[in-house]
């Protein structure tokens, strides 16, 4: 029995259940489940890869791979080696890439190959979707314990909007099974209880909704239950239902307006003058609009290439930090919550483009077919307005495994009459089988010898063609998809060590920092060494690896090397104030004045209103025995400096 067809059904039903061990931190759960996908295709590949016709891979690939994913991977390496050749942290977002176009190709192999398959894929999620929501009920009630800011499981989901928007996107599945359960007619298979438990499912998936807390959860829902209403059950056109869906979201989109913090008029009257950037200190909706705008800069800035993967966040504090948690120390941002905005900023405007289309084109093939598992591809779209579910694996999962079901019904990818090469040659045999059986048994003698000398002359004469052929034999299209199998288990072994390497270093940083915290800096320096900082440059809290062994080397008394590593660390990192900070002041202490303040105007660029920065400015200036320039320095300080 090939175990491919439940290796590939484990990872669906078991990958959200599991977490890193280091933290249960949400990227270092990205991480993790990022090695398990990437181990988990490779073995169902190595099972299943001399059935998987070539067709899915060439046919794939030129609606997805070939599309977005292709050229989001080209200009992030046009990127890496033109402007950030000092590291390759984004290998991680290629790697994912690659998962999603192999997990796109399993679910259209495994389903068209057994077409129960889907109505057992459709249980495992909804079942799980259920679990998750039973047990955001009992940490609302107390029965369990809670570890987030509204209802999440500890540890796999960690946050109310990864849990949220998880269950948003296990609905579709659940209304599946409810669908084809009130279609059967056969009486046998009980369809009454059926349809009951999809029912309640139904309902327990939108409590754990409700708990989340979750906008973005509430708006997908909403869509997902009125388009699913109108156009699956009631079976009314889609142009209507298109215009009920405007016409209800315009009116729900101008009561989000009227009630939220985009109207200044919701202000108090000592603070109507202000805008939204006032309040992002404690409105975390005011900061992400905040960041949507400081994205758009980078847009701007950054038009065609972007500025590459996992490069946001190192990028970000070029654009100021200012109205940000950033600006205080209190949390560094890694991304804008806008997939849409992420996409164009690290990927290029074009890449964003290629995403559009390849969303758009699955809307359409599954409204044409009416296929409910559109409805995943529309809620995980919605989410993408307001968060970062590209990122999730989890997430990225459960679309990837919608997508191909969608694209099973294309006729224009998979005729219904198409075949797998195998599956034809198979058919061939018996044809000619059959065609063997039904000649005569009994046959003249004569005949027999005349069929035999003929059968000599032909046979010599096959000999001596096969002997007049070169030596040299070119690849032919039948021996393809063996070469495709092979690279594509190379390219997965690959993404498997990478990935691993990226889990197990990243895991490190956290040993990294308590030994900085409890001051053991001896330990520090040969476990900073044993991390490949090529891949993992940085810490969780987007602290520079270098940053970490530089002010090791500092507390040992060796400054010169502290600057070294300071300085690599800038390499990587151009913006982080923390490794500006530090360079700035070692510089001051050898007494290079020009470059001290070469290093602070850039902290004064990234946070204007830091008192600090033009305090060391202007002590730097008076060094240098600059006067004018440290009384402009003085006059510009935003708070009272000495």
């Amino acid at each position: 029995m090939n175990p491919s067809k439940w290796l590939w059904l484990a990872s669906l039903a078991f990958l959200p259940f599991l977490f890193a061990k280091n933290g249960q931190t949400q990227i270092d759960s990205v991480l993790f489940r990022t090695t398990v996908w990437s181990v988990v295709n490779f073995l169902i590949l190595v099972f299943s890869f001399k059935e998987i016709p070539f067709s899915i891979f060439k046919k794939i690939g030129v609606v997805s791979f070939l599309g977005y994913a292709a050229i989001g991977i080209f200009s992030y390496f046009l990127v890496h080696f033109l402007y950030a050749p000092f590291q390759l942290e984004g290998i991680s977002e290629i790697i994912r890439l690659i998962n999603c176009f192999f997990s796109i190709i399993f679910s259209i192999h495994f389903i068209k190959k057994e077409e129960k398959l889907l109505s057992l894929l459709t249980k495992i999620i909804s079942l799980q979707a259920v679990i998750l929501a039973v047990i955001g009920l009992l940490q609302y009630i107390g029965a369990l314990q809670n570890c987030a800011d509204g209802v999440a499981p500890c540890g796999f989901l960690v946050n109310r909007n990864l849990f949220g928007s998880y269950l948003v996107l296990g609905l579709p599945f659940a209304l599946l099974g409810f669908q084809n359960a009130i279609k059967k007619q056969n009486k046998e298979e009980n369809n009454f209880i059926t349809s009951i438990s999809y029912l309640v499912g139904i309902i327990f998936i939108l409590i754990g909704v409700y708990l989340s807390q979750t906008r973005s959860a509430y708006v997908a829902t909403a869509f997902i239950g009125l388009f699913y209403v109108l156009y699956f059950l009631l079976n009314l056109r889609f142009l209507y239902v298109a215009l009920t869906v405007l016409v209800l979201g315009s009116v729900g989109g101008f009561v989000f307006y009227k009630y939220s913090i985009l109207n200044t008029g919701n202000f108090d009257q000592n603070s109507k003058e202000k805008s939204w950037r006032d309040l992002t200190q404690t409105d975390s909706q005011a900061e992400r609009l905040l960041l949507w705008e400081k994205t758009l800069s980078m847009i701007k800035e950054n038009p065609f290439l972007g500025v590459g993967f996992q490069n946001w966040k190192y990028q970000i504090p070029k654009y100021s930090l200012e109205g940000l948690r950033s600006e205080k120390n209190e949390v560094n941002v890694q991304r804008p919550h806008n997939d849409f905005l992420w996409i164009a900023a690290e990927s290029g405007i074009i890449t964003l483009l290629f995403y559009l289309f390849l969303m758009s084109y699955l809307v359409y093939v599954g409204i044409k077919n009416k296929n409910i598992l559109v409805l995943v591809v529309f809620a995980f779209l919605i989410d993408s307005v307001f968060s970062f579910p590209k990122e999730r694996i989890v997430h990225t999962l459960i679309l990837t495994t919608s997508i191909g079901i969608i694209l099973i019904d294309d006729r224009k990818l998979f005729s219904k009459n198409s075949l797998s090469e195998s599956n034809t040659k198979k058919e061939i045999d018996k044809v000619e089988e059959i065609k063997i059986e039904e000649k005569p048994i009994i046959q003249n003698s004569k005949n027999k010898k005349k069929i035999k000398s003929k059968n000599k002359k032909t046979g010599s004469k096959l000999v001596q063609k096969h002997i007049e052929k070169p030596k040299v034999i070119l690849p032919t299209f039948k021996i393809i998809p063996t070469y495709l199998a092979y690279l594509s288990l190379f390219v997965l072994a690959i993404c498997v060590y990478i990935s691993f390497v990226q889990n197990r270093d990243k895991a490190k940083t956290i040993d990294l920092l308590i030994n900085n915290q409890s001051r053991n800096f001896n330990a520090v320096l040969p476990l900073a060494d044993q991390i490949n900082d090529y891949f993992v440059p940085s810490d969780y809290f987007i602290n520079s690896v270098y940053m970490h062994k530089g002010y090791a080397y500092l507390n040992l008394k060796n400054p010169k090397a502290a600057k070294e590593n300071y300085l690599k660390g800038l390499e990587q990192m151009p913006y982080s104030i923390a490794l500006l900070k530090q360079v700035a002041v070692l510089y001051q202490s050898e007494k290079k004045y020009d470059s001290a303040i070469f290093y602070y105007d850039k902290m004064q660029k990234i946070i204007p209103h830091l008192p600090e920065t033009y305090q060391q400015m202007y002590n730097n200036y008076l060094l240098k025995k600059d006067t004018l320039s440290a009384k402009e320095m003085i006059e510009k300080c935003p708070a009272p400096c000495k």
